[in-house]
């Protein structure tokens, strides 16, 4: 499944994930810290439900059955202020 720029807008992502069987792709804004959410481009509070530090990425799919597999910042180094991109593999 891929949630390129889609995940942060979805208010209960863990039905979702439950039809998954192997592999999420996904592509979000990730924070340092609440501070840095208010200060971003990306806080829009009528449309992210969810906003995501690196850690609290990877410790939310872990509780929804996942490993990391991968994680990058390439949209990020192309120009794509705090974007994350990560690749999750169901356990």
């Amino acid at each position: 499944m891929t949630l390129w720029d889609v995940l942060e807008h979805i208010p209960d992502f863990g039905e979702l994930l439950d039809r998954v069987s192997a592999w999420v792709f996904v592509s979000i804004p990730i924070f340092t810290s609440a501070q840095h959410v208010l200060r971003s481009k990306h806080f829009r509070r009528d449309e992210h439900v969810w906003y995501f530090t690196n850690e609290g990425l990877i410790r939310t799919f872990d509780g929804c059955g996942f490993d990391l597999a991968a994680m990058n910042t390439i949209e990020t180094d192309l120009g794509r202020e705090d974007i994350g991109s990560f690749v999750f593999r169901r356990r």
